[in-house]
Order: structure tokens, then sequence, then C-alpha cells
């Protein structure tokens, strides 16, 4: 249980705190300020024709609808507002997602994060999804918990997974090693490797999750409304967000920017550092595989690039990453790269999927939200110039101590960039700005608040010399 223990949430003292107190704690000073007090109105100020909402969420995908849920399920009343016609039409839309994190050999503070958010988010969804169950809406299945192997599929991966159990001692209930014919049993079709298993990870389905979440009787939603802009009414403690006439669409005590890459063009967060990458997976009806041993597969295959069990009368595997291509067109060029990179290492890929099937198949290309450092950007926004004006003499010492704290907007929050692994840091992620919005304790550790701090990057700048 020792990596768990490594990777476990706050301690119970910890836990006990307020979110004042616990930023007191924080020895990183430009840290200090982030977590605290955040505000919501007594009452509402507003004209009575307007509706008065406790927080107003921009995005309807996996990290926007994951942290509406989590507000929501703290009494909080939440407006999302998203700039499609639906929930889950962007990163957030795939019809399959494998629950998984890879992680390093070394022990560091990204294998810690990674794993707290993994074990956090199968814990999440197979409660969710049971919660669901006993509503009787077995036919609105998001989550299947039907394990996923890491397959060793070529020497490096098998060498990198011997040293990765050899220097760290994860849990059986985490993790376990499999032969080849383990694998096989466990996937119930011929794996010519074995790997790593993790028996309480699976599928997810992604656009079936963003409207689950949005059922809570908690949240309204607002589609096809784009914002540009938001204003901040300090005397009233109050933000608006504005279209692109800078009227106002709604107004409330706190905004949480989910918004992918679109949260840059938003004056307070143009200075965030961030990427999309290109994915595409693949997608083919199981009809066309009637006679096939492909259709007994029992739990997701992660080696390169990955394969679900059948879901809806179709498979689903993927997926590229294209750093120089920003459209979202099906293109063949990718539908063969996913069966190249699949039948490179499955065997019953290779007896079913050729060119002679790309006819066949369909697809779903979108842009991932990534960062520069490939780590979410999830917090309290920073107000910039204050940031840097407060922490200049970082440029001439990367080490000088200061008796200050960081200068940050209250009440608006952002949580974005999660990238290819938004399934498994998406609901902690909204957990942390639930905590930061409620005023308590957050289920980080410094360390950790760090690495997704929104923050961090004006910090690097300054120290490098760069702004």
């Amino acid at each position: 249980m020792s990596s768990l223990t490594k990777a476990g949430s706050l301690n119970q003292d910890k836990a006990a705190c307020s979110t004042q107190d616990f930023n007191s704690q924080i020895d990183t000073p430009w840290l200090k300020g982030s977590l605290g007090a955040a505000f919501l109105p007594k009452q509402s100020t507003l004209d009575n024709k307007e509706k008065y909402f406790d927080v107003i969420v921009i995005g309807a995908g996996l990290a926007g609808t994951s942290t509406a849920y989590a507000l929501a399920e703290k009494g909080k009343r939440v407006l999302v507002v998203e700039k499609q016609s639906a929930p889950g039409k962007g990163g957030s839309g795939n019809p399959q997602g494998a629950l998984y994190n890879k992680f390093s050999t070394e022990f560091n503070i990204q294998t810690k994060y990674a794993l707290g958010n993994l074990v956090f988010s199968q814990t999440f969804y197979q409660d969710l999804q049971e919660h669901y169950n006993l509503q009787d809406q077995t036919n609105e299945q998001f989550w299947s918990k039907c394990g996923l192997i890491q397959v060793a599929w070529n020497e490096k991966e098998q060498k990198k997974q011997s040293e990765l159990l050899e220097k760290n001692d994860y849990p059986e209930e985490l993790l376990t090693q499999l032969t080849p014919e383990q694998a096989s049993d466990v996937a119930g079709i011929e794996v010519d490797h074995g790997g790593l298993f993790f028996r309480n990870s699976g599928w997810v389905a992604p656009k079936k999750l963003c409207q689950q979440l949005l059922k809570h009787p908690q949240i309204k939603t607002q589609y096809n409304t784009e914002v540009l802009s938001l204003k901040h009414d300090e005397a009233k403690g109050l933000w608006a967000i504005c279209d692109a006439n800078e009227d106002v669409i709604n107004t409330a005590g706190n905004i949480v920017v989910c918004s992918a890459s679109d949260a840059k063009a938003l004056n307070q967060l143009s200075h965030l550092r961030t990427k999309p990458i290109r994915g595409q997976v693949s997608l083919l009806n199981t009809d066309t595989l009637k006679d096939s041993k492909l259709r007994d597969l029992k739990t997701v295959l992660c080696g390169e690039g990955y394969i679900s069990p059948e879901h809806n009368g179709q498979f689903c595997f993927g997926a590229t990453f294209d750093l120089k291509s920003q459209h979202c067109d099906v293109i063949e060029s990718d539908h063969t790269h996913n069966i190249n990179q699949l039948t490179s290492w499955f065997i019953e890929a290779k007896k079913n999927l050729n060119s002679d099937c790309l006819p066949l198949l369909k697809g779903r290309a979108s842009l991932r939200c990534t960062s520069t450092d490939y780590i979410p950007i999830i917090g309290k926004a920073p107000i910039y110039e204050k940031q840097i004006e407060q922490f200049a003499k970082l440029r001439q010492d990367a080490k000088h101590q200061f008796d200050c704290e960081g200068v940050y907007h209250e009440g608006l929050f952002v949580n974005i960039a999660h990238g290819s692994k938004g399934l498994s840091s998406c609901p902690l992620a909204a957990k942390y700005i639930a905590s930061q919005v409620c005023n308590e304790a957050p289920p980080f550790t410094e360390d950790i608040l760090k690495i997704i701090s929104p923050s961090r990057f004006l910090i690097r700048s300054l120290i490098r010399g760069k702004i």
C-alpha cells in the first residue's frame, strides 16, 4: 500500500482545516492566496428579472460538467454555458475512452498526481454508475469496470514495466503483472504479450457521462452561447459573462472557465500556456465481424494505441496525436495509422483489420487541449500584471525569500488542459475547484498544487528572465 499512501489525498489533520488555515500552511509564496476564501454574495443584488446563480461554468465538456456536478453536490446553483448545441461536442465527445494513466518508472510528482487521479476517478465512476442503475437507468451506461491491460507489446515496454514493479510497491488492488496466458484469460481473447492489469479501470463513454452529470437538479444549461469576455463588479462581488457585443449574458459570484483552448480568448486568462492536439479515433460496426473472435474481447487493451470491448454495436480504437493539424475532418490516413499501430502487437486485430476495411470505418476527430508541460491548469486565476510585479525579484534571484502572498482574482477559476487523460484527471480537479468555491480544504498537497497552478507559467518565465 506504500505507493497509494504516497499519492493519497490529504491526511485527516489537513482535511479538518479550513481553506484559509491550509493556505497559511503553504510555504510557496506565490501559491499563498490561491486557495483562500472565494466568496458568494449572501443575497442577490440583481434585478428581479434576472435569475441568479452561485456559479457559472463556461464549457460543457468533461472538465465543465464534472465541475458543475461537484459544485451542485455542494448545494450550489450552477449555470453551465456552452458555445455548442449540446454537451461533449469537442474533445470530450468520443463514444468510448480508456480510463488510463501510464506511470513513470521513478515515483515522481507527476506519478503521484496521476496515481491520485486514477484511484479517485475509478471510485467516482463506479459509484456514479451504480447510483444511476439504482434509479433504473440501466440503459444509460457510461462506465464499464471491465479492467484494462497495459500491454508489454515490445521489448522496451517490457523492460519499463519490469523496472516499474522493481522500484515501486504498488498494491495488487491497483495493478498486477500478467503473463501472456493470464492476459489472454483476462481479455477473453488471445493476447501475445503480458502486461499490467488495472482491475478497477475500464472504459468510459465521455459524451454520455457529460449528459448524465448535467441532469443534477441544481444545474441549468444554456447552449449556443459563446462567452468572449468577463467583467468584474468588485463592489457587488459579482462576475458577468459577456457576448461578442459585450452584452451581459448572466451574472454570478463565481466563474469557472472550463472551455479548453477557448479560455485564452478571455483577457484575464490570455497568459495561459496551452496548445491543441488533434486526435482521431476509428469506429467499426461489429456486424462486419460476425465470426470474429475479436467480439469476445472483455477488457480494454492499451499498447501502441488502444481498443475497447464493443459497445452499442461497434468497436472504438485509436488514437492519433497530431500537433501540426487543427482541423477536425475524419481522414483515411489516420484510420490507417490507427489500424497499423493496433495490428503491430494485437494478433486478433491483425486478423480482422487491414486496408480492405477502410471503407467500412467511421471515425471522430477533435482537438484536445493540453498545456505546454502536459499537466492540467486548475485553480484560481492570477492577476497577471500584479503577480509579475509582486514577484519581479525572481528575475534576478530565483531563490529570493518573499514575505507576501500571490495576487489572484477573487471568484475566478480555471480548469482546462486535461489533454488525453481528462477521464482520469477531471473528477478530482472538479472536487478541488468545488473546495475552493466552498472555502474547504483542498484534496491536494502543496507539491501538487504547485504543478497544476495557473500561476506556474508566469513564475517560470520570471525565473528564466522571459518576462
